[in-house]
C-alpha cells in the first residue's frame, strides 16, 4: 500500500498536473473568444467609439477612457484565464511536496537544554610569568614521573612495549 502510494505521489500527481496545464491552457487561451482580448480594431470597441460625440476633445477623452477600460479588463480576463491554468497545478504540487517531505524520527528528536555546571577556574593564570609557569608545569611533571621515567633516561630496564 506504501508503495502505490509512493508512486501516485512522485508519478501520478506530476502526469495529472502536466495534463491539466497543456488542456487547460489550450481551452483558456488557444480557443479565447473575441471579447476576452479587447483592443481598438475588436468591433465592440470600434461600435463603442464610434459613438463617441461632441468636439474634439471630448471624442478624444471618450475614446481614450474607452480604450484604457478595455485594456483593464483584458488584462483582468487574462489575469483569471492563466489562474485558472497555473493555480491548482501550484497547490496541488505544493502538497506534493509536503508529502513528499522526509518526517524526523523519533531517534533524531532533541533533548531539551540541561543546566551546565562550569568548573571553577585554574589556580594560575596567563598574567604570571611565562617562564615561572613553565617551571611549575615542569616541576609538577617530574613528581609525577616514576624516578626510571624522569627527563633525560634512556628508559633501559624496561620490557619493550610496556608502559610505566
Amino acid at each position: 500500500m506504501v508503495a502505490l502510494k509512493m508512486f501516485t505521489v512522485k508519478w501520478v500527481i506530476p502526469t495529472a498536473c502536466l495534463f491539466w496545464l497543456i488542456v487547460g491552457g489550450w481551452q483558456e487561451f488557444a480557443e479565447m473568444p473575441d471579447y476576452a482580448i479587447q483592443n481598438h480594431s475588436s468591433k465592440y470597441d470600434e461600435d463603442r467609439i464610434s459613438n463617441c460625440g461632441g468636439n474634439f476633445k471630448q471624442r478624444s477623452q471618450c475614446t481614450e477612457s474607452i480604450l484604457d477600460e478595455a485594456q483593464r479588463t483584458s488584462f483582468w480576463n487574462m489575469l483569471v484565464r492563466l489562474t485558472i491554468v497555473i493555480g491548482p497545478p501550484i497547490a496541488v504540487m505544493g502538497a506534493r511536496a509536503h508529502l513528499l517531505k522526509p518526517k524526523p524520527t523519533p531517534k533524531l528528536k532533541t533533548v531539551s537544554h540541561r543546566s551546565v555546571k562550569t568548573r571553577p577556574a585554574a589556580e594560575s593564570t596567563w598574567e604570571e610569568d611565562p617562564d615561572e609557569w613553565l617551571e611549575k608545569a615542569r616541576h609538577k611533571l617530574a613528581a609525577a614521573q616514576p624516578p626510571s621515567a624522569s627527563p633525560g633516561s634512556t628508559g633501559e630496564g624496561r620490557k619493550k612495549g610496556h608502559r610505566s
